[in-house]
């Protein structure tokens, strides 16, 4: 992973629709505020389904969003765009660098697939072109835990903080909301600045002091704050994508279950009007055929009266009476 134009220049290899997507959303007032962060990985990624998802089965919009992530994680390089303003240079610097010496690491925890998709658990899609890493489905070797690794202890601020949290939570302790994934990136901003600050200082102090014999020493401690740094960043790495993962499954369920009812209620318009077309249609040619039936039978009445007329006409007789005159 590598930081793209970090001098502040202009991107001139960022796409023309990227430029004009940040402009258009105000993300940044303009291309020259955009950064990238270039990802290149040595295999291909695991993409993990629930346990019981299979392709056959699945409507066209579940398809749809299969194919389109089977395609991304086939993808070893890839770049993410990104606004100045909305993250730091120096943070990304940072987990630029720890990306090419190798200390982001992941955790045991991580790999624990059966709490994804609310519980119903996750598994690795069998693709046969990539049948030959079928004993290691995710690619790679599992990483060290906590206790391995061996963390220094925190800062006592943060420690007294933690065991004031760990007492029973008061009412409007417990209905305070969960911190954003911005927030919790702030804060790791800040104690990253803060640690550069801390070196800095340090280092002033042990050049001023003594330059020449000083120099193993504030080397030595700034690999042991780079060290503690980078465990730190690697924590606060490890919760931002935990919950940018469960955040963007969350959306994925979202969207999925709208576009399908999207398409139902747009079926069921089609039909109500297929129908009431159909309904109309053949209410109008009953209701002729009955107007014609009606006319039909009425004629045939006056036709049989008249007949009746006619012959009662011809047979009658006619007398005609003259009153005696007194």
């Amino acid at each position: 992973m590598e930081q793209i134009n970090a001098e502040g220049t202009a991107v001139d290899s960022t796409p023309t629709a990227v430029r004009n997507a940040f402009v258009a959303n105000k993300m940044c007032p303009s291309a020259d505020q955009i950064r990238g962060l270039r990802f290149q990985l040595k295999r291909a990624s695991a993409l993990v389904v629930p346990t019981d998802f299979a392709v056959v089965q699945s409507n066209e919009v579940a398809a749809s969003v299969f194919q389109s992530l089977s395609s991304l994680s086939t993808q070893t390089a890839f770049t993410v765009y990104y606004a100045h303003k909305s993250e730091p240079e120096a943070s990304m610097a940072t987990l630029c660098h720890l990306a090419r010496i190798g200390r982001l690491k992941s955790t045991a925890d991580e790999y624990s697939l059966e709490r994804l998709y609310h519980g119903r658990g996750g598994t690795p899609y069998p693709f046969p072109e990539r049948r030959g890493d079928a004993a290691d489905p995710l690619g790679v070797d599992s990483p060290p835990s906590y206790d391995e690794i061996g963390l220094s202890p925190p800062p006592p601020a943060e420690s007294s903080k933690r065991a004031r949290g760990s007492e029973s939570p008061t009412p409007s302790a417990a209905k305070k909301p969960k911190p954003s994934g911005a927030a919790r990136m702030n804060q790791f901003e800040q104690q990253l600045a803060a640690m550069g600050a801390r070196i800095a200082s340090l280092e002033q102090a042990r050049g001023a002091s003594a330059p020449a014999a000083a120099a193993p020493t504030v080397e030595s401690l700034r690999a042991d704050l780079e060290a503690l740094v980078a465990e730190r960043c690697d924590a606060g790495v490890r919760r931002l994508r935990a919950e940018l993962v469960e955040e963007m499954e969350r959306r994925v369920e979202e969207r999925v279950d709208e576009l399908a009812d999207e398409r139902i209620d747009a079926r069921l318009e089609e039909l109500k009007d297929e129908l009431a077309g159909e309904v109309d249609e053949r209410v109008d040619d009953r209701l002729l055929d009955l107007k014609c039936d009606a006319q039909e039978f009425v004629r045939e009445q006056f036709e049989d009266v008249e007949a009746q007329l006619k012959s009662k006409i011809a047979q009658a007789q006619v007398t005609i009476e003259f009153a005696d005159e007194l």
